[in-house]
């Protein structure tokens, strides 16, 4: 492996708080929260993120964009949260503008999946959730994501 690569995935792997198990499929999702048993895939606390078998019959690259959405679910729970790890840490503010009133997509309802979309959006620009129905971020907010995944 090659040294960026390395050191990329040791930051990821600070930005998230150490590991991350992956489960896939509903079944091996027991201890899923109720907010977790509508989508296509769900970052669960601690250390958890799901996916459902349906989003593989997605477009790769809209797997791929989610999987940077729930990793960006995991870095707002250990990086932006005013008590690293806390499962309802969702409900806390990211510090990122505009949630409220800048339209990113149709999936960005609530402060924590409008984060979520926004670093999916800053990762793989057009190729996420691409079309008519996608906002763009704003050079302030591509300023806030960018100090957060650069942070030391």
């Amino acid at each position: 492996m090659g040294k960026t690569l390395k050191d990329g995935l040791q930051h990821l792997k600070v930005l998230i708080g150490g590991g991350v198990t992956w489960y896939f499929g509903r079944k091996n999702l027991k201890e899923a929260q109720w907010f977790c048993l509508a989508g296509s895939a769900c970052a669960l606390e601690p250390g958890f993120i799901g996916f459902y078998s349906e989003l593989f019959q997605a477009q790769e690259s809209f797997v791929r964009g989610i999987a940077v959405h729930e990793l960006a679910h995991k870095i707002h729970f250990t990086q932006l949260c005013p008590t690293p790890n806390d499962r309802y840490c969702y409900a806390e503010p990211t510090g990122l503008q505009g949630w409220s009133w800048h339209f990113l997509t149709k999936n960005a309802w609530a402060e924590h999946e409008y984060w979520a979309e926004a670093v999916a959006i800053y990762v793989y620009e057009t190729e996420y959730m691409s079309g008519p129905g996608r906002g763009d971020l704003f050079q302030a907010q591509r300023n806030f994501i960018k100090g957060v995944l650069e942070k030391p």
